[in-house]
C-alpha cells in the first residue's frame, strides 16, 4: 500500500474511502480517477481488486484534517434495485458537472456496522465518509453517490448527517422489478431471498405486518422486499419533504425526457446529458435501446408471465391492505 499524507488525502478526491478496518480505527482508501469513476460499472471490492493503489490511514488524525476543509456538494440516489439507477448516475456524470460514484463499498461496510448496533452519532464514522465523498473533482461542482440497495438502511442516517444533501429515491413498478429478478435465473432468486431477509431486519413496520408478509416463493420474496423498500422510501419522503427527497420511477428516464430533467433540476446540475449515455447498457457497455428492452421483456413474458402476474397482484393487494402508496 502507498501511504499518502493526510494533506494529500484531504485535497485529492481521487483517494476514495473504501472500507474501515475491523476495529474501525483506520480507513482504507483506493485511488480512483475521475475517468475511472465513469468507466467502472461499480466501485465494489471486486471491480477495484486489481490495478489500483490502496492506502490505510488512521481515523483519528484523518478526522481532524478532514473537518478543516469546507463541505462540498454531495447528493444521493437510493434505489429499490433494477430500476435504472446506474443509468441515472452515468447520465448525470456525462454533463461533466458532477462525478457519479456507483455503489462505493464503504457504504456496505457502514451498513454492516449499523446492523451490528453501531451508533453513528457517537462514532462519527459516517460523518467522516460523507465529508470525504463530498470533495469535488477539478472542474466539477459536486458528487452524486449511489449506494448499493443493500445500504438502504443508511438512508435516514445519511440525510441526517448531511443536512444540505438531497436524495432521489428511484424505483420501478412491481412487474418490471420481478422480470428483472427472473431474467437473472437462480442468481436473481437467491438475491431475492437475501434482500428480503435484509429488509425484514430494518424496515420500520409493525410486527404483525412482518408476520403477515411471509414469502413462499423466491419471486414473492423479491416482491415483498420491493414493497418494504417502497414503504421505507414513502416514510422518508413524508418526513423530509419534497425539497430534500424526490421519488421517481426509473422508467421515466428511458421513455420520458421530463424524468431526467426533474433529476437535473432537483440536484441543481446545470449541464447537458450526453446522448450516448442512453445508447449503451449502463453496466456492460454494450449497445442497448428501449427496443432491446421491449424485446427482452416479451421473451421473458413467455417463460415467466403467469407467475409474475400472480405475484404482482398479491403485492398490490398487500400494499392496499397496508396502506403503502405506490403512485
Amino acid at each position: 500500500m502507498n501511504v499518502p499524507s493526510l494533506t494529500e488525502i484531504r485535497r485529492n478526491p481521487e483517494w476514495l474511502p473504501h472500507t474501515y478496518d475491523k476495529e474501525g480505527s483506520s480507513l482504507v482508501f483506493v485511488k480512483v480517477t475521475q475517468s475511472a469513476h465513469q468507466a467502472l460499472p461499480f466501485l465494489n471490492t471486486e471491480e477495484l481488486r486489481h490495478g489500483f493503489d490502496y492506502a490505510s490511514v488512521p481515523v483519528g488524525p484523518l478526522a481532524s484534517v478532514a473537518a478543516s476543509q469546507p463541505k462540498g456538494t454531495l447528493h444521493f440516489i437510493f434505489h429499490t434495485a433494477f430500476c435504472c439507477s446506474t443509468l441515472l448516475v452515468n447520465a448525470l456524470a456525462s454533463t461533466g458537472r458532477v462525478v457519479g460514484m456507483k455503489e462505493p463499498a464503504v457504504f456496505l461496510n457502514l451498513v454492516h456496522r449499523f446492523m451490528r448496533g453501531e451508533s453513528f452519532d457517537s462514532t462519527k464514522r459516517l460523518d467522516l465518509v460523507l465529508r470525504l465523498l463530498s470533495r469535488p473533482f477539478e472542474g466539477t461542482s459536486g458528487t452524486v453517490a449511489k449506494p448499493s440497495c443493500f445500504a438502504n438502511p443508511l438512508l435516514p442516517h445519511v440525510l441526517k448527517a448531511a443536512p444540505s444533501s438531497r436524495a432521489i429515491l428511484l424505483h420501478s413498478d412491481i412487474t418490471t422489478f420481478l422480470y428483472a429478478v427472473a431474467k437473472r435465473g437462480q442468481v436473481g432468486r437467491d438475491w431475492a431471498r437475501s434482500v428480503y431477509e435484509s429488509c425484514l431486519r430494518y424496515i420500520p413496520i409493525e410486527a404483525a405486518t412482518h408476520a403477515q408478509l411471509g414469502a413462499t416463493s423466491d419471486l414473492e420474496a423479491a416482491g415483498l422486499a420491493w414493497l418494504l423498500r417502497r414503504n421505507q422510501f414513502n416514510q422518508v419522503a413524508l418526513q423530509l419533504g419534497p425539497k430534500r427527497v424526490m421519488q421517481i420511477d426509473g422508467e421515466r428516464l428511458i421513455h420520458s425526457a421530463d424524468g431526467l430533467r426533474f433529476a437535473l433540476e432537483f440536484f441543481e446540475i446545470d449541464g447537458t446529458v450526453s446522448s450516448s449515455t442512453f445508447g449503451r447498457h449502463s453496466k456492460t457497455g454494450r449497445t442497448y435501446s428501449p427496443e432491446h428492452r421491449t424485446n427482452e421483456r416479451r421473451q421473458l413474458e413467455v417463460q415467466f408471465g403467469d407467475e409474475i402476474e400472480r405475484v404482482s397482484q398479491r403485492i398490490r393487494r398487500l400494499a392496499t391492505e397496508l396502506e403503502i402508496a405506490l403512485d
